[in-house]
């Protein structure tokens, strides 16, 4: 007789779990022995190991259980009263699909037809203890085949990881409410920037048209006198404030992306910044679609402005370049200079700008957007940034 074992898998399985997890495999080798004994052999010394083998598996903590080829339970140790409440009295003989505790019955059991063995693997579920706690267990299962290699049991090793599964769903959960505050909090911040653009755009602009224009009149009167240099001087200085507020309210909110959407947001976002700092910057577009939800599309704009800002101020660069590109359901987006470049292993200070304050912050945003960035650089030889974020699909 033989066995063989099902989806080991444990390249997957944490390191604290590896040394309960192997004490369910010998455990399960120590159950394929004892019905290979107890088929094969039949003195009494046999028999005293035997029983000394089952006393081993009672004590095991792995859940272990034995289904023989009409799907009847034939095993169920201490471990499987312990965690699910139900004696062996109650369980053994009974269909393995007809077993109280799953909940729900595994999908491989719910497809299969028919009493014999279902084709198992590895797998993981909650199960529902008689007392209705619900319990989550980790099932690998090994079969034992005879020498013309039918089977005669599938043998299922479980490992309780309730507490470790708790664990993992409230840390989603915890995700999940970080991406909701996240969201929440960039639709506010963009409603406070439409109104503050707003109130400049109607109220300090317009005023400052106001003055302007009253001020034009003034230095047409005062033709020839003293007063006229001056006063040109003011209107000049006004003009300048009227310069620098729009360019804020264009900062605050860029109209163009939401009047002709992302690219041509970015593109304008180039020819602002090359003006800014007097640096070449190209974007480049591969022509695909990319549909981006509106907080997104807010996200990936700062971002790139961010890093833009960061190659104009810090890079020391004789070019830049942003390229867009869809790849599958994302859109990657690339910047790079040709600057001086960085050491990416350095950590990263927030309170020091010259640090990289533009990549600090854009890396605390991303995982709430679902949203990664890798970074490519080295002193003296420029900076690639990627951005990856999910694209509307459906």
């Amino acid at each position: 007789m033989r066995f063989t074992q099902a989806g080991a898998g444990l390249q997957d399985t944490p390191l604290d779990l590896l040394w309960p997890l192997a004490i369910g495999t010998l455990a399960m080798v120590g159950l394929i022995v004892l019905f290979m004994v107890g088929a094969v052999l039949g003195n009494r010394r046999l028999r005293r190991q035997h029983r000394l083998v089952s006393t081993i598996l009672e004590g095991s903590p792995a859940l272990i259980l034995a289904v023989n080829r009409a799907g009847q339970v034939v095993e169920f140790n201490r471990a499987c009263e312990t965690v699910t409440g139900y004696r062996a009295g109650e369980i053994r003989g009974k269909a393995i699909k007809d077993l109280p505790f799953w909940s729900p019955l595994p999908e491989v059991w719910r497809t299969h037809s028919g009493s014999g063995f279902a084709p198992l693997s590895r797998f993981s579920g909650y199960i529902t203890a008689k007392d209705g706690t619900r319990r989550f267990i980790d099932w690998q299962f090994a079969e034992l085949q005879d020498e013309d290699g039918a089977v005669r049991l599938q043998i299922g090793s479980g490992l309780e990881m309730t507490a470790q599964k708790i664990a993992e769903e409230k840390m989603l959960a915890y995700q999940a409410q970080l991406g909701r505050l996240s969201s929440q909090m960039t639709r506010a911040e963009e409603k406070e920037r439409r109104n503050i653009a707003g109130e400049l755009h109607d109220g300090i602009s317009q005023t400052l048209a106001a003055v302007s224009l009253q001020l034009s009149l003034i230095w047409k009167r005062a033709a020839g006198s003293d007063l006229q240099p001056p006063l040109g001087a003011v209107q000049e200085l006004i003009r300048d404030v009227i310069r620098a507020t729009r360019t804020l309210m264009y900062e605050l909110i860029p109209r163009i992306l939401y009047e002709r959407g992302f690219l041509a947001a970015i593109e304008w976002l180039c020819e602002r910044m090359s003006a800014r700092y007097g640096l070449p910057i190209q974007c480049r577009d591969d022509g695909a679609p990319k549909p981006l939800s509106e907080n997104m599309a807010i996200f990936l704009f700062k971002a790139v402005r961010e890093l833009l800002i960061n190659v104009g101020k810090h890079a020391g660069a004789g070019r830049a370049e942003v390229d867009l590109r869809r790849v599958g359901d994302e859109i990657v987006i690339t910047v790079s200079d040709d600057g001086c470049g960085f050491d990416p292993g350095k950590p990263l200070d927030p309170d020091n700008v010259e640090g990289g304050f533009g990549l600090y912050s854009i890396r605390e945003r991303l995982d709430y957007h679902g949203a990664n960035m890798t970074v490519d650089s080295a002193p003296g030889h420029g900076a690639r940034i990627v951005i990856t974020a999910p694209l509307i699909t459906g």
